[in-house]
């Protein structure tokens, strides 16, 4: 499994934040799983830390900033470019699925509805190095 400890969930929604930091906390209790509320948040903590997070998950659908904004603005910051961004959202419409690609998304998830699904599918994305272009970007 990939190294990824230090973890970025950018997420409005309280229940959803919580379902995601029990499924982390399963696959890795020595993880560090931190929340903001939607992409405004999420920039100045971003930007605040002396160290990024190993990899970001971001909402799309969020007020304030959305995902679609967030990802464009990081994507412009050049110590950010390749910092992986996985989209965690409900949406599995393919115009958003493209549109997140070609924005740098490193990956898509679209939010499942139960625990074990969704530790399943976090312990297939922590698994990625994304540093190599060989993974598939639909989880």
């Amino acid at each position: 499994m990939a190294e990824y400890k230090r973890i970025l969930l950018i997420e409005d929604d309280m229940d959803d934040q919580l379902f995601f930091k029990m499924a982390i906390a399963d696959i890795d209790p020595k993880a560090d799983c931190l929340t903001a509320q939607h992409g405004a948040d999420g920039y100045k903590k971003l930007m605040s830390m002396q160290e990024p997070p190993d990899i970001i998950f971001l909402d799309l659908n969020m007020p304030v900033m959305n995902g679609f904004e967030f990802l464009k603005r990081i994507r412009e910051e050049s110590t950010l470019i390749d910092l992986p961004v996985i989209i965690f959202s409900t949406s599995n419409d393919e115009s958003d699925i493209t549109h997140c690609q070609k924005l740098g998304a490193s990956g898509y998830l679209q939010k499942p509805n139960d625990n074990e699904d969704l530790v399943d599918k976090l312990k297939e994305i922590l698994s990625v190095d994304f540093g190599k272009p060989q993974h598939h970007f639909v989880f």
